[in-house]
């Protein structure tokens, strides 16, 4: 199903192109998809492709929510920026001295580390999300589904584990960072991340459709099934929980999981739509200060053929650079970018995951980046915008 809210007379990118490139998506690989380009004027195209029950039959709606994955990082990022304006110096303290001991104990490089380093995922703290006991436990085998995680229990699984080298070296992205961090804004602020993300950004941009799994109430009507990659290379890392069963050779459904062990560093659930709300709101400023944005798009290498700020990456792309941010967890995988010639911004969401698949598996991250998608979407966008100016 496909909305088109521009009145724009034939154009080179027509919607049918963009519902097109959804559906090739769904062949390649994805069980459903949904999609939305908006800009300053509002949400100019919006669709959805595939199944949100494949068993069923039932079709993706634009109703459906999915998770964001990492896309959470930069709302968290957003806050700590936003905290950062509040308390001069706050950036260059260290996690230790900003947390304090207990909870950090035992946690490489916290008395080192400063919060920006875990910005800019320069700090040296190994992940979590690597950890080979957490990837069964956290998404596999010996996952407990009926579980809402603590906000630290990940930490657990890194505590003891050697730096992964000094902080500021190099870059190496990590969870545990974006766990930190959730932790820096309650120490901070006094109040849960989850209701600090919501004061400042969910509720004043109406992102009604966004609220953190787990930690908020949300509608678990709008959720389609959840889906996995059923690799060869998942199941040797993960194993196959005996509540999650195959669909066909391609998909696992892992509809019985949960997202609070993601937490800040990827539980929020989200719409493409809500996704570009947010998206157009911090491009254009309204969300940082001009200091806050510096610093938000103050780019280093990655050495990963991308370029790191505080919160955002900037990738290359024939279209042009963009901005934002990808996510991928269990049972879903989206992105979110914004277009450096425009004022374009695209989200793409999907309800299968490819975290520990393998290399080459589809998800929302590679449809961005490596289909012709991105192409159509900003072509359809900046017409949009000509045809306005």
């Amino acid at each position: 199903m496909s909305t088109n809210s521009t009145d724009s007379p034939a154009s080179e990118v027509t919607a049918d192109q963009l519902q097109a490139a959804l559906e090739q998506a769904v062949r390649d690989g994805m069980p459903g998809i949904a999609a939305a380009i908006a800009t300053h004027r509002g949400l100019l195209w919006s669709s959805t492709a595939g199944w949100a029950d494949i068993h069923r039959q039932h079709e993706l709606q634009h109703r459906h929510v999915f998770g964001a994955g990492s896309i959470t990082k930069v709302l968290v990022a957003s806050v700590v920026l936003q905290l950062a304006q509040q308390e001069r110096g706050l950036l260059q303290r260290s996690v230790l001295d900003v947390l304090g001991p207990g909870v950090t104990d035992g946690i490489a490089n916290v008395g080192l580390a400063t919060i920006e380093q875990l910005l800019r995922h320069t700090s040296g703290i190994p992940s979590w999300e690597d950890d080979p006991r957490w990837i069964r436990e956290g998404r596999g085998m010996d996952l407990d589904t009926t579980r809402r995680w603590g906000k630290t229990d990940t930490l657990d699984y890194i505590r003891g584990h050697a730096a992964l080298f000094e902080p500021g070296v190099r870059h190496s992205y990590s969870n545990t960072n974006h766990t930190l961090l959730g932790l820096v804004i309650e120490k901070l602020t006094g109040a849960t991340a989850e209701a600090q993300i919501r004061l400042r950004l969910l509720d004043p941009l109406a992102m009604s459709g966004s609220y953190m799994e787990g930690f908020e109430r949300g509608d678990e009507s709008r959720v389609p099934r959840r889906y996995h990659h059923a690799t060869p290379e998942f199941i040797q890392a993960a194993g196959l929980h005996e509540q999650f069963h195959r669909v066909g050779e391609r998909f696992i459904d892992v509809s019985a999981s949960n997202l609070s062990v993601e937490w800040t560093a990827g539980g929020l659930i989200s719409t493409p739509a809500d996704l570009t709300t947010f998206g157009l709101a911090l491009r254009a400023g309204r969300i940082l200060s001009e200091a806050g944005m510096l610093k938000l798009t103050q780019w280093t290498p990655t050495g990963e053929g991308s370029d790191v700020g505080c919160g955002v990456f900037r990738y290359p792309h024939v279209a042009g650079p963009l901005i934002g941010h990808t996510g991928n967890v269990l049972g879903f995988s989206s992105c979110m970018f914004w277009d450096t010639h425009s004022e374009a911004v695209f989200a793409v969401c999907t309800n299968v995951g490819s975290m520990h698949a393998g290399d080459g598996v589809p998800n929302a991250g590679s449809i961005a980046l490596r289909s012709p998608f991105t192409t159509l979407a900003l072509r359809f966008a900046r017409q949009a915008i000509a045809i306005h100016a």
